[in-house]
């Protein structure tokens, strides 16, 4: 009986390191995704001012800059919170990358059109990711954080399909 107690405790050890090690696995995941997209955001706003006419794409891109910024800290304090370590994000993803590649050569409408685009594409992406982190998230403050900043995100993909259904483009 002696033996059984034991085994099912180091059963229940390797199940919660196993456990343990998921969660982290699936925050390192969760954090680097988020991390890009930001940093992506971030990066083709910047391209915006030099590159665009449209005072509206302007202003996008200022919100932009100015949410995923403030996105990016509260990042940090999650993670601090959750005891945990922001993984190193090694390089921009191959899709953004591209993307960035492309909206480097072009101007004008042209940009307009590939960064809103662009934006879309990512705030899908982001949302859904965020969405899905604040309902089945494994960490706690993780999943706060992914909770409390759902709202800014949606309200910024809304913003950016409103732009893309822009008159002037179609």
């Amino acid at each position: 009986m002696k033996a059984f107690f034991s085994s099912l405790a180091i059963v229940a050890f390797a199940a919660a390191w196993i456990f343990a090690e998921l969660k982290a696995e699936e925050a390192t995941a969760f954090l680097k995704s988020l991390e890009a997209g930001g940093a992506f955001k971030i990066e083709s706003s910047l391209l915006v001012n030099e590159r665009a006419q449209s005072a509206e794409v302007k202003s996008f891109a200022r919100q932009m800059i100015s949410d995923h910024a403030h996105i990016q800290e509260e990042i940090r304090v999650a993670v601090q919170a959750a005891n945990a370590s922001m993984p190193r994000l090694q390089e921009t993803a191959a899709k953004q990358k591209a993307s960035l590649l492309e909206l480097n050569t072009l101007t004008g409408n042209e940009f307009e059109q590939a960064y809103v685009r662009a934006q879309l594409q990512t705030h899908l992406e982001l949302v859904a990711l965020v969405r899905l982190y604040a309902h089945k998230g494994r960490s706690a403050s993780l999943r706060d954080f992914a909770r409390k900043e759902l709202p800014t995100l949606e309200r910024d993909l809304r913003m950016a399909q409103q732009l893309s259904k822009r008159d002037s483009w179609h």
